[in-house]
C-alpha cells in the first residue's frame, strides 16, 4: 500500500528544504512507534522543479497506515531541524545558497506547513504552471560549487561465510538492505549528511553493501557514527524488527505484488547469482540463519583516509 501526498510550492528551493523536514518527521514518528524502514515502511520525497512537493510512503505494516497523516501534522520547524535539513540540502545540491536570514526562512516554512496536503485519492488536477514562481527566502547564489566530501558506510559479510554458505547470500542481501536503510536514515537525521548513492559488491573476496553520503560542512566523528549504528541495530532487536523481517520473507510471493516488505527478486538474483523460490525463502528465512548472519557482519565507516571497522 502507498500513501502519496502532494503540495504545490512557489519557491522551489524552499519547497525542497521543506521536503527534507517532512521526510525526517515521518521517520521520527514511525521510529517512535518502533517501526523501521524496509520492514514496516519506506518514505521517498521529491521536489519537482515545476513547483510540487511529492511524498510517497510505502506501507508494509497494517498498523502503520494511520501514522502518515499524523506525521504530516507534526513537522518540526525550529532552528535545529532547519539547520539539519539545510546541511542535507547543501550536501545534495552542492551549490552556494543565499537567503533573507533564518527568521524569514523559518516564517516561510511555517506558512508553507499551514497549507493543506492533498492525497492522490482525493486529488483532481493540479496545474503547477499556474503557480507563480519566485526566488523566495532561500535561493541559489552566485559563486563556486560547494564540493562535498564522501562518507562511506558498509555492511560486510565475513568472507569465509560468504564462500562456505553461498546459499545464504540472498538472505544476507535482504538483511544488508534492512540494516543500511535504517542506519543510513539515522545518520542523515542526526548529522545532516545526504544519502547520495549506494553500491553492492559480491566478489570472491568481498560481500558488501555500501551507502555513500555527501558531507558538506558538518563535522565527521567516525566513532560516533559507529556508536549510532550499534544503537540502531540494538533498537531493531528490542523492537522485534528482525522477527517481523523473517516472518515477511517466509511469506514472499512472486505472483502477488502485495508483498509485506520491499523485495526485489530480480535484483537479489543479479547480485548473488543464487535464485530463491517461495519454498526456498520459507527454508532460508529462519531466526537461526538471521542471527548467524548478524554475528558474521562487520560495519565499516570510511571518511577520506580514515577508516573504522567494527
Amino acid at each position: 500500500m502507498h500513501k502519496i501526498f502532494v503540495k504545490p510550492v512557489s519557491s522551489i528551493l524552499l519547497g525542497h528544504l521543506y521536503e527534507h523536514l517532512v521526510c525526517t518527521c515521518i521517520g521520527d514518528v514511525f521510529r517512535q512507534r518502533k517501526m523501521y524502514e524496509y520492514v514496516d515502511y519506506h518514505v521517498r520525497g521529491r521536489t519537482f522543479q515545476s513547483g510540487l512537493v511529492y511524498v510517497d510512503v510505502a506501507l508494509y505494516n497494517n498498523d502503520a497506515e494511520h501514522l502518515v497523516a499524523e506525521a504530516l501534522t507534526r513537522v518540526a520547524i525550529n532552528e535545529e531541524s532547519i539547520q539539519r535539513a539545510y546541511n542535507e540540502l547543501k550536501a545534495e545540491l552542492e551549490m552556494p545558497f543565499g537567503g533573507e536570514g533564518y527568521d524569514a526562512v523559518r516564517d516561510a516554512l511555517l506558512k508553507l506547513n499551514e497549507q493543506p496536503w492533498q492525497s492522490v485519492e482525493q486529488l483532481g488536477v493540479i496545474d503547477t504552471k499556474r503557480t507563480r514562481k519566485k526566488a523566495g527566502e532561500l535561493y541559489v547564489a552566485e559563486g563556486k560549487p560547494v564540493h562535498s566530501h564522501k562518507l562511506k558506510l558498509s555492511v560486510q559479510l565475513d568472507q569465509q561465510i560468504a564462500v562456505k554458505d553461498r546459499h545464504l547470500l540472498p538472505l544476507f542481501h535482504e538483511l544488508a538492505w534492512l540494516l543500511l536503510d535504517n542506519v543510513s536514515r539515522a545518520v542523515s537525521w542526526k548529522y545532516g549528511y545526504f544519502y547520495a548513492s549506494d553500491k553492492t559488491a559480491y566478489t570472491s573476496k568481498l560481500a558488501a553493501h555500501t551507502a555513500v553520503f555527501s558531507v558538506g560542512e558538518a563535522p565527521v566523528d567516525l566513532e560516533d557514527v559507529i556508536t549510532l549504528c550499534r544503537e540502531v541495530v540494538g533498537g531493531m532487536h528490542e523492537d522485534g524488527a528482525f522477527e517481523r523481517f523473517v516472518k515477511q520473507l517466509k511469506h514472499v510471493s512472486y505472483s502477488d505484488e502485495r508483498n509485506s516488505l520491499r523485495f526485489d527478486a530480480e535484483k537479489n538474483y543479479e547480485l548473488t547469482s543464487v535464485f530463491v523460490g517461495e519454498k526456498g525463502w520459507r527454508q532460508l528465512a529462519t531466526q537461526r540463519n538471521l542471527e548467524g548472519l548478524l554475528s558474521s557482519i562487520q560495519v565499516q565507516v570510511q571518511f577520506g583516509c580514515q577508516k573504522i571497522v567494527r
